[in-house]
């Protein structure tokens, strides 16, 4: 949990509305004392949303670009929801006591008792999160981490008192947008501040796992079913985050979806909760999943890349072809249907929370990018809105997003 000096900073922090100084995309870098470098988006000037962002290092920093400036063309619903959960930062937020889980509630209670201090009015509590990409924001914090927003708080506290003397840009914090190259980075000497312009992460190609073949004996099982069929696939990032252990951060897993064009049967196939590190498991649940329901493909259509970089291999062994295309009605009815399970009556409570995380997400997106939110995704928030089942609150800041769009 977090430790009294990060509350005390928080609380420092708030006073210097700096958020009311600076746009999100109005960033500038700090230096951390193990040579480490944070790059800092300050939230809260164009809505709801007050926190400050801390993406470190390379990857983090890439994930703000990910996010803010992708072209956002998801081909599903669920590739635009994904797309939400990419984040790779440490926040300071500041939110209403019932976006609170009851620790941190009870946490910022006691240090408020403590030292005298009074919770009021909106968005009064402070909260530090970790994100991690494909994994739901968290509270439980390193030494290291914690050390992070310790150490970015104080920076901030001081830019921002400076910022009442000068003007952002008099101080060189600039926009960042995809054309940037260099931004402006504070660092200490001594007892001073200093300033100097520092070079961007370059971008970097994004790589899919590729699952090593499967045994002979698998492969040879699966060729002697006689029909073949075609198989229309993707590769899915689950919306329901998972959780093995109390202290362990949720994530959210992932599931091959594999419709046949003979049937429209979607075969059951296991999530995985580590694709990244072992993309072995799918491809072995899916040829279970085959044998088990004698079914044997012929042809493999998938959606992208990364469902494609996960099954050549196998159509190698399989003799069949692979092919990336562009419609897959029977995937898209399938899909559809688990969209509809996600959003019944029964299941609305259970998901609340992971809502107000997305609904946060998108309301810290600019308007272009909430423009080119997916269509389905758009549809779905209007079709909760118009059920009524949704907390007041929380249906007025969907309403506010789709004015937005």
């Amino acid at each position: 949990m977090a430790s009294d000096k990060l509350y005390e900073l928080a609380f420092v922090y708030k006073k210097t509305k700096l958020w009311k100084k600076l746009w999100d995309n109005e960033m500038f870098a700090i230096k951390f004392s193990d040579g480490e470098i944070g790059y800092v988006s300050i939230m809260g000037k164009g809505g709801t949303y007050t926190a400050i962002a801390v993406y470190v290092g390379d990857d983090g920093f890439r994930s703000f670009r990910k996010i803010g400036e992708d072209d956002a063309e998801f081909c599903s619903f669920f590739k635009g929801r994904e797309h939400l959960i990419q984040q790779n930062c440490l926040q300071v937020a500041f939110e209403s006591k019932d976006a609170l889980r009851d620790e941190e509630l009870a946490e910022a209670r006691a240090y408020a008792r403590k030292h005298g201090i009074r919770f009021s009015g909106k968005n009064a509590y402070p909260q530090f999160l970790k994100y991690v990409p494909n994994k739901y924001p968290w509270n439980l914090l390193s030494q290291k981490e914690e050390a992070y927003i310790k150490e970015a708080l104080e920076m901030i506290i001081e830019i921002g008192n400076q910022l009442n003397k000068r003007s952002a840009h008099d101080f060189g914090i600039k926009e960042i947008d995809g054309k940037s190259e260099e931004v402006i980075l504070f660092k200490r000497d001594n007892d001073k501040i200093i300033t100097e312009m520092t070079t961007l992460p370059e971008e970097k190609e994004e790589e899919f796992p590729r699952s090593d073949d499967l045994d002979d004996f698998t492969i040879s099982m699966l060729k002697r079913i006689k029909k073949k069929e075609v198989f229309e696939c993707e590769l899915v990032r689950l919306p329901e985050p998972v959780q093995n252990e109390p202290e362990e951060q949720p994530f959210f897993p992932m599931m091959l979806m594999m419709v046949s064009r003979k049937d429209g049967i979607l075969l059951p196939i296991d999530i995985v909760m580590d694709y990244e590190e072992k993309p072995e498991e799918i491809l072995r649940g899916m040829a279970e999943a085959l044998k088990a329901n004698k079914r044997r493909p012929g042809k493999l259509l998938v959606r992208d890349e990364r469902t494609f970089a996960l099954l050549e291999n196998f159509g190698n062994q399989m003799g069949i072809e692979v092919r990336i295309e562009e419609n897959l009605s029977y995937l898209d009815e399938a899909q559809d249907c688990m969209i509809e399970g996600l959003w019944n009556d029964e299941s609305i409570d259970h998901n609340i929370s992971q809502l107000i995380r997305m609904i946060e997400s998108m309301e810290e997106l600019p308007d272009d990018i909430l423009a080119s939110m997916p269509e389905e995704l758009i549809e779905q928030l209007e079709i909760m809105v118009a059920s009524g089942i949704l907390p007041s609150e929380l249906e007025r800041r969907i309403e506010d997003i789709l004015d937005r769009i």
